[in-house]
């Protein structure tokens, strides 16, 4: 009886063990293709990551600020838009060398400026952050517009521009107003930090005019003018572009 209970144990332990094994094979198999499936989707979307990044920088890190005090993730979510907009760009490895150096005195510049606001780390900050911006935003920008078809990893490297632009601006009205305070005077308080000039370039980019912030000097004055023209550019010629480039292709697809 003893023997009996015993080899039905063993035999129920087996089948256990073979159970799990097939179990964990069914886990295992299902995180390669998940390993597979990840790198094919960046791949196919190298702007994804970095448009959300930007979009959460606009909205969500206002909301955690206020609510959560967690001054920090300003820093963060920045170096994961630099890290992110590095990516986006790295199809050819003289691209990729150039962004890193590039990269390496920026992320050195966002965590100085967090911990120390001095005059210094501020302008460098603000610097850096015009170099970097500027040479990602072109090389993103020629590459969609070199595209031959208009698919979803277009679209967002063509938001992803606009985006961009609105925060290089806001970078190059920070560093005027570090170098030459009074540059911008705002309707009830002074203005403080880099928030408020992001705020102020999507509102002349996107031509609004609140009014609430405006340039007070002449340099100023010059690139406020540059950035609503500038914006007003990129709408018409992206957006023409990309209905032409679609009509196009969908002619090529219907010929038979």
């Amino acid at each position: 009886m003893r023997y009996e209970d015993k080899e039905k144990g063993s035999r129920t332990l087996a089948i256990g063990g073979i159970k799990a094994g097939q179990q964990s094979q069914k886990f295992s198999d299902r995180l390669l293709r998940s390993a597979k499936i990840l790198p094919k989707f960046f791949e196919q979307d190298r702007y994804g990551f970095l448009l959300v990044c930007l979009f959460f920088f606009i909205a969500g890190i206002p909301v955690i600020e206020n609510f959560f005090e967690l001054k920090i993730i300003t820093a963060v979510v920045f170096s994961l838009i630099s890290i992110s907009a590095i990516y986006a760009i790295t199809r050819q490895k003289s691209l990729f060398i150039i962004s890193a150096l590039l990269f390496l005195p920026l992320i050195i510049c966002i965590w100085w400026d967090f911990i120390s606001h001095s005059f210094f780390s501020q302008s460098s900050y603000s610097a850096f952050n015009i170099i970097f911006l500027s040479f990602i935003t072109y090389h993103i920008f020629i590459s969609t517009f070199r595209a031959k078809i208009v698919n979803r990893n277009v679209i967002h490297g063509a938001i992803v521009v606009y985006l961009l632009i609105g925060f290089l601006w806001s970078f190059i009205y920070s560093l005027l107003e570090t170098l030459h305070p009074g540059s911008f005077s705002h309707m009830s308080e002074k203005i403080f930090g880099h928030r408020p000039f992001v705020y102020f370039s999507f509102v002349t980019l996107t031509t609004l005019g609140f009014g609430d912030i405006t340039p007070q000097t002449p340099v100023a004055q010059s690139f406020t003018i540059l950035e609503a023209i500038l914006g007003q550019i990129y709408l018409i010629i992206q957006v023409s572009w990309l209905v032409g480039l679609y009509v196009a292709h969908t002619r090529e697809q219907r010929k038979p």
